[in-house]
């Protein structure tokens, strides 16, 4: 499957959400990643068995310098919706106080089957 963008910011998005993940989790946990096919959608998820967020926490998700860690800047998860946004995707936050988050990337595939510049096999 083939979405169209730039490789090197999706993997940035992907650094940054993991790296998230796994400092939710500073005693240890889980952490799954998947990628699936749903009509014309790559959906990529990222859970982790972390602290988790409140509804308000999660409604300022990708406010520039908001943050929910205490040594954070507040632009990594900026940096994720922008670039999400800007691949014609969206971004999904289902969070739980205490016992985790989900965040799903939603990004529109490539109609071409066969590979051009900017795409990069998922």
């Amino acid at each position: 499957m083939y979405i169209s963008g730039e490789a090197a910011k999706l993997h940035q998005c992907l650094i940054n959400v993991i790296k998230n993940g796994i400092e939710a989790m500073p005693e240890g946990g889980q952490l799954s990643v998947s990628l699936k096919k749903t009509g014309s959608k790559a959906v990529l998820s990222v859970t982790d068995s972390g602290t988790g967020m409140s509804e308000e926490q999660r409604e300022r998700l990708g406010t520039p310098y908001y943050t929910t860690k205490d040594k954070g800047t507040g632009l990594g998860t900026m940096v994720v919706y922008s670039i999400v946004r800007a691949m014609g995707g969206e971004i999904k936050v289902k969070s739980e106080e205490n016992k985790g988050t989900s965040f799903t990337i939603v990004l529109p595939i490539a109609q071409n089957s066969q590979p051009k510049d900017g795409m990069k096999e998922l």
